[in-house]
């Protein structure tokens, strides 16, 4: 029989994640799912994992090679048959009535919804601060009726809690494996610009955090890429917040040439971003990325390895707050 719902789950190496991920979905309450697994590479004990799972519901799809997330994900909806598309990433958790509070919402016509999540530590244990403040930003960007320049400058969504329509899955062309890392971004924005979003204002799942996934450690490539394509949008549909949207994009990339070390071309895109909006490059990273392009690399190279080792570890808050002056 077709699953109401099919549950994507990118994953490679990572069975303890895996394991606990799958287990959450055991204990929905909506229990018409199946949780389509697709172990991105050659990685033959989670390959038996998966395939020898108890839950008939699990079901395993085995990529040659390693794509990527967005591949992953793209090779999961393909073998989905379920009439609507979750994503649980394999390190993140479902509260027990997600489903149940999600799915009646698409069978009453909403094409995409979404929830509050909590943000927890690699073990699920919710760090409340920044649970809360992320909170605060879904519920005002979907107030606001999710102003394209909050997408942008405001936090207020996270893939792992999206149950969206098959046919709107299909209308976006799925996930660009040339962003992989940050593709559930560009995807989230192809949905808006077609459809409602639509908020449960409740937290259904958990945004797990642990070192292999902050973002530092993502290859800043795709974020170039991905401020270009919202550039070029920007520059066709005029949207109201032009300038602030364009300077947090600029920004985006100096960032990205700054993570990758070349300093020369951080300059450029920063001081446009300043230009556009002060508030999201103030003058200090204005200057500082200023004296890092004149300076030898290897220099700067030396002098943020410094600052990172006297970073004090703090708890994990994802979230992005810009100051908007774009009214709701």
């Amino acid at each position: 029989m077709t699953p109401a719902v099919s549950v994507v789950m990118p994953t490679l190496d990572r069975l303890d994640f895996l394991r606990r991920a799958l287990d959450s979905l055991a204990q929905q309450t909506f229990p018409d799912f199946e949780a389509v697994v697709v172990v991105d590479g050659p990685s033959p004990a989670l390959a038996e994992f998966v395939a020898s799972h108890p839950d008939e519901r699990v079901r395993l799809v085995q990529r040659e090679k390693t794509g990527g997330t967005a591949a992953a994900r793209n090779s999961g909806i393909e073998a989905a048959r379920g009439r609507y598309i979750g994503f649980l990433d394999d390190d993140d958790i479902w509260l027990p009535s997600k489903l149940e509070r999600q799915v009646p919402l698409l069978e009453g016509g909403e094409d995409v919804v979404h929830s509050l999540v909590y943000v927890a530590d690699a073990d699920g244990t919710v760090y409340e601060r920044p649970s809360e403040r992320g909170f605060r930003l879904f519920r005002e960007a979907a107030a606001a009726g999710y102003p394209y320049v909050w997408l942008l400058r405001r936090s207020c969504y996270q893939i792992s809690s999206f149950l969206v329509r098959r046919e709107c899955v299909d209308a976006v062309g799925g996930f660009d494996a040339t962003l992989s890392g940050i593709d559930d971004l560009l995807f989230v924005h192809e949905l808006w610009r077609r459809y409602a979003l639509r908020l449960v204002d409740e937290p259904l799942t958990k945004y797990c955090f642990h070192d292999a996934n902050q973002v530092s450690t993502k290859d800043p490539e795709p974020w170039i890429r991905f401020a270009e394509r919202e550039l070029a949008w920007i520059a066709d549909n005029d949207p109201p917040g032009r300038a602030v949207a364009e300077a947090y994009l600029w920004m985006q990339i100096g960032q990205a040439e700054w993570i990758r070390g070349d300093y020369r071309r951080t300059l450029s895109p920063a001081l446009r971003a300043r230009r556009l909006d002060p508030t999201v490059m103030p003058a200090r990273v204005a200057a500082k990325y200023a004296v890092a392009a004149v300076l030898p690399g290897p220099a700067v190279d030396a002098a943020r390895r410094r600052t990172a080792h006297r970073r004090v570890p703090a708890e994990p808050d994802p979230w992005i707050d810009l100051p908007t002056p774009f009214p709701a």
